[in-house]
């Protein structure tokens, strides 16, 4: 059975007669399940942390963007210049 097994991403059940398994191809097949959802789990955590990253990234040149223009434009606020 451990031979029938394909590796990595190509696992497919489907063609896997589940009822004649025995107690050890069972295990293997968990086996392979669970490092395949690790795997899979690994990668979303992933995917999540860089768009958090890239999502600090623009805020953070968006807050770059307002101070330089506080600077470029003193006494001007979003709604007009300020009265002095």
């Amino acid at each position: 059975m451990k031979q029938d097994m394909p590796s990595g991403d190509a696992l497919d059940i489907g063609p896997i007669d589940l009822k004649a398994l025995s107690a050890k191809d069972w295990e293997t097949l968990k086996q392979c399940i669970v490092r395949r959802a690790h795997a899979e789990r690994a990668q979303a955590i992933g995917e999540v942390v860089a768009w958090l990253l890239g999502l600090r990234r623009v805020a953070c040149r968006h807050s770059e963007i307002i101070a330089e223009a506080r600077t470029v434009a003193p006494g001007h606020t979003a709604r007009g210049p300020t009265e002095a």
